[in-house]
């Protein structure tokens, strides 16, 4: 995620896990007072000080996880995630702008990753293709599909952090919040009911949309081995208009329902749905639930800094 706010200058300026740079103006050679950049990164934030806003880009998933995500990170962990991260950074979270945001699941798959069985899979979403993702000199983890308001990724965390088990991230980068919503949302949203409920939906629904290839198809007809081909090559979405691409999505999902052993996509939603639903499931009006394992695992570790187990999310910063 990507933020702008007035944070507080002297908690960011002195902390130990962070150094800054400043420029140096071109005319004189002194060293401007602002703006300021972290050098590197503290458990995947990153900082840019200027003289009147403070932006701060990273995943809160990293910060609370020592610099990885890989491990799940239900409601109950980002809302104690989010409070020590406003804490320790100076953060107003009712002041603080989102400028982008990402979100997503980690479920676990029946099959092993590689970039080459990920792009042959996920095909198409609303006529994009889907790509390798930009690898930046490393391996490629997935693929991604980019569109004006947002993108949708599908990488391995197994390849990602070397895992035994065969973890898969679906996420969404909204990288124009009007995705999501009309009106400004701000870092205290993130723990709204209505949003969490409201990004859960558009979750789901993007797996749905996605055109996934079934290579499991069994009994098809000449027509129906050249219709497979069609639905494998990205380019024949893209030549579609939305009514064709709906009709031709329709006549896919009835021939993978017909003729399909595996019926993966059906699966791979069912997935995504009871994984939403597990990591939300403490979710209770404008309440958030904690489980009774989740109060003695916290207060274990002196993470849960407050006595009672529903946490309301109108008062929940007051605490900070």
């Amino acid at each position: 995620m990507k933020f702008i706010g007035a944070l507080d200058k002297d908690v960011l300026l002195n902390h130990d896990g962070l150094e800054f740079e400043s420029k140096v103006s071109k005319k004189t050679g002194e060293a401007l007072e602002f703006p300021m950049t972290a050098k590197r990164r503290y458990k995947g934030q990153s900082f840019q000080v200027f003289d009147n806003c403070t932006i701060g880009n990273g995943s809160i998933h990293k910060y609370w996880q020592n610099g990885t995500n890989w491990k799940d990170f239900d409601l109950i962990q980002f809302k104690e995630a989010l409070r020590f991260y406003c804490k320790e950074f100076g953060i107003n979270p009712k002041e603080t702008r989102l400028q982008n945001l990402e979100f997503g699941i980690n479920i676990i798959t029946s099959f092993k990753h590689s970039k080459e069985s990920l792009k042959k899979m996920f095909v198409s979403y609303k006529g994009k293709p889907f790509e390798f993702m930009e690898s930046k000199g490393k391996e490629v983890l997935g693929v991604v599909c980019k569109l004006s308001h947002y993108q949708i990724k599908i990488y391995s965390k197994a390849i990602q952090y070397g895992l035994s088990e065969n973890v898969l991230r679906i996420e969404i980068k909204c990288t124009k919040m009007q995705k999501i919503s009309k009106l400004p949302l701000y870092l205290s949203d993130l723990l709204s009911p209505t949003l969490i409920a409201e990004l859960r939906k558009e979750l789901i629904q993007v797996v749905k949309d996605i055109i996934i290839m079934d290579n499991s198809l069994v009994g098809l007809t000449d027509k129906g081995e050249i219709f497979l081909l069609q639905v494998a090559n990205a380019n024949y979405w893209n030549d579609l208009t939305r009514t064709q691409r709906n009709r031709a999505k329709n006549k896919y999902s009835k021939l993978v329902t017909d003729k399909s052993l595996k019926h993966f996509q059906e699966k791979l939603i069912q997935t995504v749905v009871k994984k939403c639903n597990v990591i939300t499931s403490c979710i209770k009006g404008n309440n958030v639930t904690l489980t009774d394992y989740y109060i003695t695992e916290l207060r274990s570790k002196n993470i849960l800094q407050f006595e009672s187990s529903i946490w309301n999310y109108e008062e929940g910063f007051s605490k900070l």
